[in-house]
């Protein structure tokens, strides 16, 4: 119990401090972006942004700079020389940046192309003359000492697959200390930014990314489509044959539309950290060639999503608007009464999800099934245990039914893929044979170790109702997981597969998740008919919630409204953090009288497990119930210590002769025996000195290499329950197109940053 509140005080504390820091420091950038002596500035930034049918998009951007005089370390001015755009190509959103101008707009002279050349290892006057004028193109991407040379369209060739990299786009004016405008004139073409849909060609373009670090008096943009996809009838969200545009910014903007979708909006005051982007679609009909396709419609889920944006935006807006005065004093007493509720409600629920029974060591099986064994537990352990267990509860859970499946013979476990097993009748095969065919060869060895193949019996396969099912005397829990490695089978296409069979089966099964759903319900609800559990998280989550509440809303109100950022540390943090505080130091369920019982068994086998090779009354029976042992081990994620003890307290298992002979049947043979092939030992070649502790693969250092069957299943289940998660079908939620800009998040094709030198 003390560590749980010691880490539940380090850990609240801790995020408080980080909370803190990340508001201070948005604070302070803030404050430096409302600073008007930024040395480097846009007075403003027009675009014209034309998309092609091809999912092009064509860019002309004009940009008045404002440069203020600087200084160098020495006190020195340091002219301008080089100024810069970074874009960010992803093969997502963005394969290539070609077609690059750049004019000076006061002089009217076009830049030509050069090589980078850092201006800090050029004089004034060397520049001037063999720099100046000239515009440069590299990649940034491995940071600004290391810039490397970048060829236009060289993402563009049919074998390249570039993964992302940072382009920057330069151009060296004379040496200037300082200009109150500046113009320059720059266009090019982003090559493949858009995907085309069924119904609708979509592209996402952030000419400023949230990262870009130069303010800007004023953005305006104009946004065109190819010509053919515009409409002059009243605008329709459901109508592909319409252009819609969104604009998503935090700041002030005016947002208008022609009658054929060309989009002009107008951002004011961009500090740092502000951003710009738009999202496009036009009718699939009319688009080209287009490099990246979709299958489906895109233009009701686009629809959907920027709606809900514009509405989350709004509420946010809306709910800063209707902050309250609070009074200070209130505050505190509130916190204090808060405080001292949530701190003795978590402290009772520790007590309560304590073990009160007076079982030490449990030699036999629980009682209870293996996935109710690995959530019992967890109830005990969320009060503090001094044994650490690895893996999810989920995963535990999973693994650990499987395992049993194996040990009641509904199903078999080999090492490796299905492919070593072609020659074998899987339903009557021999262990001990088929570990001394695999052990013959090294290519079969290195094959064993890279998955588990499944083998489901043939009383498996009977009906649920089958007399020989019935003989298997399955739990709930393991007769639904059961069903659901049969589903996968199916799927599979046979009794006998493997982890990466199962990954592949599962990819694209779009109803799988109700098969494993149902087994997730299933044994949840085993567990809630035990009746070893109940609920009594109201005695601290109420309280930690409103503590919480209480410390963002004094914070908000005394920083946003006051603006007193010493009042928001010391009225909002010490309420947050105490209520974050009850939140993690309290338990949600804690055991009844028969979680007591049946705990103290669970608790005490673990024990007995993790301090087995100490006792010396073993025999036979203790080395019979191994099977079990291995079943609930990884139950309670304690595989590796598991089999940790019994190699210290049975050095045969380092005999494959004595393995074949003896344990060939057993859940556990398959977890020495695979060592053996590696370590190249047999019962003929054993050392004379060996011991329990000290040989080369004995005790821990045996354990370090052994194939650890219960995290393996957990492992390759975890990934196969992510898999059929990922294939089910997804929901989506809606802003109108035809709308103004609206604070719906930074993303999209360029993620376009500047600065100067």
């Amino acid at each position: 119990m003390r560590n749980r509140i010691v880490r539940a005080a380090l850990q609240s504390v801790l995020i408080t401090l980080i909370i803190a820091l990340i508001v201070g420091g948005a604070a302070f950038i803030v404050t430096v972006a409302d600073d008007d002596s930024a040395s480097l500035s846009y007075r403003s930034i027009d675009y014209e942004a034309t998309a092609t049918k091809d999912g092009d998009l064509k860019i002309t951007q004009r940009l008045d700079y404002k440069l203020r005089s600087r200084d160098d370390e020495d006190g020195n001015t340091k002219p301008w020389k080089q100024l810069y755009w970074r874009y960010t190509l992803d093969p997502s959103n963005l394969i290539d940046i070609t077609d690059i101008r750049v004019r000076n707009v006061d002089t009217g002279q076009a830049f030509t192309q050069t090589e980078f050349r850092n201006p800090n290892q050029v004089g004034d006057t060397s520049w001037d003359s063999d720099y100046a004028n000239r515009w440069y193109i590299v990649d940034v991407t491995g940071g600004d000492s290391n810039p490397q040379p970048y060829e236009p369209g060289s993402n563009l060739a049919p074998n390249t697959q570039p993964g992302k990299r940072i382009i920057e786009i330069g151009w060296n004016i004379p040496a200037t200390d300082n200009a109150k405008s500046l113009k320059i004139d720059v266009s090019f073409t982003m090559r493949g930014v858009a995907t085309k849909y069924d119904d609708v060609t979509t592209f996402q373009w952030e000419p400023i990314a949230k990262e870009n670090e130069v303010p800007a008096g004023k953005v305006t943009g104009v946004v065109r489509f190819p010509e053919g996809t515009g409409s002059s009838g009243a605008p329709d969200a459901s109508d592909p044959t319409v252009p819609h545009t969104w604009l998503h910014t935090a700041n002030t903007n005016e947002v208008t539309r022609e009658s054929d979708g060309t989009m002009h909006f107008t951002v004011y005051d961009l500090k740092v950290g502000g951003y710009i982007n738009v999202i496009g679609a036009f009718d699939s009909a009319r688009a080209g060639d287009v490099a990246r396709t979709a299958a489906g419609g895109r233009l009701q889920s686009l629809n959907d999503e920027e709606d809900a944006k514009a509405r989350y935006a709004a509420d946010r807006k809306r709910d800063s608007a209707r902050v309250t005065v609070m009074v200070w004093a209130g505050s505190v007493v509130l916190a204090i009464a808060l405080g001292i509720w949530g701190v003795l409600g978590a402290l009772y629920t520790l007590r309560a999800a304590r073990y009160k029974g007076n079982i030490e060591y449990w030699r036999d099986k629980p009682g209870i099934s293996p996935d109710s064994a690995a959530r019992l537990v967890d109830v005990f352990d969320a009060a503090g245990s001094n044994i650490h267990h690895s893996g999810k509860l989920d995963d535990r859970s999973l693994s650990a039914t499987v395992m049993s499946l194996a040990v009641k013979k509904a199903i078999a476990l080999y090492p490796g893929p299905s492919d070593l097993y072609r020659d074998f009748d899987m339903a009557h095969a021999d262990p001990a044979a088929i570990a001394q065919r695999i052990g013959r060869q090294t290519r079969r060895v290195r094959a064993a170790q890279s998955t588990t193949t499944v083998v489901i019996l043939p009383a498996a396969l009977a009906v649920p109702y089958d007399p020989r099912r019935k003989t298997l005397e399955l739990s709930r829990s393991e007769s639904a997981c059961l069903d659901l490695l049969v589903d996968i089978s199916r799927r599979v296409g046979g009794p006998v597969f493997d982890f990466v069979q199962m990954k592949h089966a599962c990819e694209d099964w779009k109803t799988g998740y109700q098969s494993l759903e149902r087994f997730r319900t299933t044994v949840r609800n085993e567990f809630a008919q035990l009746g070893a559990t109940r609920s009594i998280s109201g005695y601290y989550v109420l309280p930690a919630v409103l503590e919480t509440m209480l410390g963002v809303a004094c914070f908000i109100f005394n920083l946003a409204v006051a603006g007193n950022a010493v009042a928001a540390l010391c009225f909002g943090l010490p309420p947050f953090a105490i209520g974050l505080f009850c939140a993690l130091a309290g338990v949600e369920d804690v055991p009844t009288p028969a979680g007591q019982e049946y705990g103290g068994r669970c608790l005490g086998l673990r024990r007995y497990m993790v301090d087995f090779s100490d006792f010396t009354d073993r025999g036979v029976p203790d080395l019979a119930l191994w099977d079990w042992y291995m079943v609930y081990a990884a139950a309670f994620g304690i595989s590796r210590e598991a089999i940790a003890q019994l190699a210290k307290a049975y050095p045969q298992v380092r005999d494959s002769e004595w393995l074949d002979g003896h344990a060939s049947d057993s859940l556990w043979y398959w977890t020495y025996r695979p060592y053996l092939w590696n370590a190249g030992y047999s019962g003929s070649d054993r050392s004379s000195n060996g011991s329990t502790g000290d040989f080369a693969f004995g005790g821990d250092s045996f354990a370090s290499g052994l194939s650890d069957l219960g995290t393996q299943i957990s492992a390759g289940f975890a990934d196969i329950s992510s898999t059929i998660s990922a294939a089910a079908p997804s929901s989506s939620s809606g802003s109108s197109s035809f709308g103004g800009g609206f604070d719906g998040g930074g993303g999209g094709s360029g993620g376009g940053t500047s600065g100067g030198r």
